[in-house]
């Protein structure tokens, strides 16, 4: 695999993270707001 595919992947990867956080961080959020 090209160093380019395997660089993308770990981008895709980290950007897949960052959203599972964002949508964890907004469950807290909508949590917290409605108890």
């Amino acid at each position: 695999m090209p160093p380019k595919d395997s660089n993308n992947l770990t981008f895709a990867r980290s950007q897949i993270e960052l959203a599972n956080v964002n949508v964890n961080a907004r469950a807290t959020r909508i949590t917290l707001v409605g108890s």
